[in-house]
């Protein structure tokens, strides 16, 4: 039988100031602010990156939901308090300095968090694919 393992899952931080193109080549600063937040390790997390409904065409902006795979309930519910105690100034600055530490500070000078979601915890299989990208060398 296979054991279940609780994630922390917020359903969407949204920002402007960055392009999707721009987002999607630093998905590694996406995981690296998050873990930071939520004070785990990076391996935990995986995020999902899309582009932001806009008014204006020359309005760029980006979701960004993601998912933490801790081990049991109270670690999810410790992560998800942690989320909600994130304001949005504390994510952009989390996003910025993991831009700063992966040499791409110049393209994330002028991100801006929008929106900071509502976690829930759920449960996943331990091999669902919620885990970051396989570690192939190449």
């Amino acid at each position: 039988m296979t054991r279940r393992r609780p994630s922390a899952r917020l359903e969407r931080l949204a920002f402007d100031g960055i392009t999707y193109e721009t987002a999607l080549a630093s998905v590694d600063v996406f995981v690296a602010a998050v873990a930071d937040l939520c004070g785990v390790d990076a391996s935990l997390v995986s995020v999902d990156i899309s582009q932001a409904r806009r008014r204006r065409l020359d309005d760029a902006g980006v979701v960004v939901t993601y998912t933490i795979v801790v081990e049991t309930a109270e670690m999810a519910a410790s992560v998800s308090t942690l989320i909600e105690d994130s304001s949005t100034e504390d994510v952009s600055a989390a996003v910025k300095m993991a831009a700063a530490e992966a040499g791409v500070d110049d393209e994330f000078a002028t991100i801006e968090t929008t929106a900071v979601g509502t976690p829930t915890t759920v449960l996943a299989e331990p091999n669902d694919g919620a885990t970051a990208a396989s570690e192939d060398s190449g």
